[in-house]
Formats: structure tokens, sequence, C-alpha cells
């Protein structure tokens, strides 16, 4: 049988190394989400001021477009 350092704590350390790591799954999971609310203010344009008119023709390939890509209410975002 393989000892593990794990073996040698007791009842109240083992809480203690449980609730350090949820702190520190949950401190990188706020982490991703402040990254990717980043992303979405560079990628991001004030839809009233969209130029793209409504409804109208297709805009021309490579033109910046904003598409909603959640539900009503989710601010738009660039497409690329």
């Amino acid at each position: 049988m393989v000892h593990h350092p794990i073996d040698e704590l007791d009842a109240g350390s083992t809480l203690a190394a449980l609730e350090a790591g949820v702190r520190a799954r949950r401190a990188a999971e706020v982490e991703d989400l402040l990254l990717v609310a980043h992303w979405a203010d560079l990628h991001a344009t004030d839809p009233r001021l969209d130029p793209r008119p409504a409804p109208g023709p297709p805009r021309p390939p490579g033109v910046v477009r904003l598409d909603r890509v959640g539900g009503e209410g989710t601010p738009k975002v660039r497409e690329l």
C-alpha cells in the first residue's frame, strides 16, 4: 500500500484542505469570468452606435457586425 500525505491529515486538516481547494477553484472560475467579460468589452460596440440599418441589405463581407449571442437583454458583441 502506498502512503500519501493525505493519510496523515486529521478531520480538521482534511476539511481545511477541502475548503482551500474549493476556494482556489472558485477564484479560478471568477478569474475566467473576468477575462471573458474583458474579452467581450474589447470586442463590443455600443449597439446604439451600430451603423447597420435595421432592417436592410446585408453589409459587405469583412465589415464589423454586432450579434446577440445570448438571450434577450444580453449585449451585442462583434461577430468575429
